[in-house]
């Protein structure tokens, strides 16, 4: 299978040296020739891993491990896309078994540490980013839906989320949640981990899909459904699922706006080793394109 999604590429280092990723199927997968690059200190990476497979192609379990790679296209260090073995953490574990090298126990140790930390860290940021823009769509067409069914002042709009709100997180205002959290006013969704923003986001889209659908119309009606919503998916958060009931839910590590930032950071770290990437594109010659 061959995939190339650039926006979810990035490079990590280990040791100072670089090894590219990309994010697929809800989990990181590394670059194989990167791996063996660093473990075997080979000139040529690609030959040697083309050499163990051959090598390893009858030893039971090896087909096995190899079947779990899968063929991306990452920039190389000149700059080119080419197509590139991958696996994720628990593949690239068994691969380095069979690479005899004194860095083995050091990176096995390094992968671990991924796995249990900045893998998980960085997903979550992911999440979190991925679902505000979500987050957004689903609060501004909810209040353009109310808003065309009679909520039309500021502070009616306003009044619509504060009685949403105490209805989804146990009678909590959004400034008491705020301060119980310890949170600036008027940032509860910066601090939103993507569990909470989940729960809202589905509470936002069912209020403004029976909203509609009961072709409810007047300020105290929409509000009283909104609220009447807000309990219910409180309900089958809490009860019908067994999950935690939102105002329970621990505040993110960090900010939305910082999260945006570690995430550029991230995407952008190790691109001064490989400079091609990312660079601007060369100015185009009048003469060749009219």
């Amino acid at each position: 299978m061959k995939q190339f999604c650039d926006e979810n590429m990035s490079i990590i280092l280990f040791e100072q040296q670089p090894v590219r990723r990309i994010w697929h199927d809800g989990r990181w997968f590394y670059s194989v020739i990167d791996t063996i690059a660093i473990l075997s200190e080979s000139v040529n990476p690609r030959r040697y891993w083309s050499d163990m497979k051959r090598r390893l192609r009858d030893k039971e379990g090896f087909a096995e491990v190899y079947a779990k790679c899968v063929q991306f296209t990452l920039a190389a260090p000149d700059g080119a896309m080419r197509e590139t073995d991958c696996a994720d953490v628990e593949t690239v574990l068994r691969i380095i078994k069979s690479i005899p090298s004194p860095k083995a126990a050091r990176f096995r140790e390094w992968r671990a540490g991924l796995g249990a930390e900045v893998l998980d860290d960085r997903s979550e940021d992911e999440r979190r980013l991925d679902y505000r823009t979500h987050q957004i769509q689903a609060h501004d067409e909810l209040h353009e839906e109310i808003h065309q069914r009679g909520v039309r002042r500021p502070q009616h709009h306003a009044e619509f989320e504060r009685r949403g709100h105490q209805a989804l997180y146990a009678g909590e205002t959004p400034r008491e949640t705020e301060a119980r959290r310890g949170i600036p006013s008027g940032q509860g969704t910066q601090w939103m981990g993507s569990e909470e923003m989940a729960d809202v986001i589905f509470r936002d889209a069912q209020s403004r899909a029976y909203i509609k659908r009961m072709d409810i119309q007047g300020k105290e009606p929409v509000i009283d459904a909104h609220e009447d919503v807000s309990r219910t998916v409180r309900k089958v958060i809490i009860e019908d699922l067994g999950g935690t009931p939102p105002e329970d839910l621990p505040k993110a590590r960090k900010s939305l706006e910082q999260a945006a930032k570690d995430e550029e950071r991230r995407r952008t770290k190790g691109m001064d080793l490989f400079p091609e990437i990312g660079a601007p594109d060369e100015p185009s010659d009048p003469k060749k394109n009219p």
